[in-house]
């Protein structure tokens, strides 16, 4: 699997986050912070395994919350300073905002995202 390398200033900005307390690591921590109104922002590796893209991104939909797909669960792990991960949850609305709008400049899609209904029938990457 070829997976496009994450924008340093989104490493930078999921660095930040995790140094404020500002980040819930891994797909059940962010689930427990969408569960609790807590999170402002999800990140998913693409490389995560589909039936945790489709608790977490079912999830993050139904709340309302923005998704954002892209790295490695490695790249993931390596910016916040832990293990691979499969998804993030940032709980700070300042650092979540300034990380969506980072990554929508700059991550370019090499095709379509898989939408939710594809990600909970595990179709996602098809």
């Amino acid at each position: 699997m070829n997976l496009p390398a994450l924008p340093r200033k989104v490493l930078e900005l999921l660095g930040l986050a995790r140094r404020a307390g500002a980040l819930a690591l891994g797909a059940g921590q962010a689930r427990l912070m969408l569960r609790r109104g807590q999170a402002h922002l999800v990140w998913v590796a693409a490389d995560a395994s589909p039936s945790q893209q489709a608790k977490v991104v079912l999830l993050a939909e139904a709340r309302g919350i923005p998704v954002c797909w892209g790295g490695t669960r490695r790249d993931l792990g390596s910016a916040v300073g832990a293990g691979p991960v499969s998804a993030l949850a940032v709980t700070d609305p300042g650092l979540a905002r300034a990380i969506r709008e980072c990554a929508h400049r700059k991550l370019q899609p090499e095709g379509r995202r898989p939408g939710p209904a594809e990600v909970a029938q595990g179709n996602a990457g098809t």
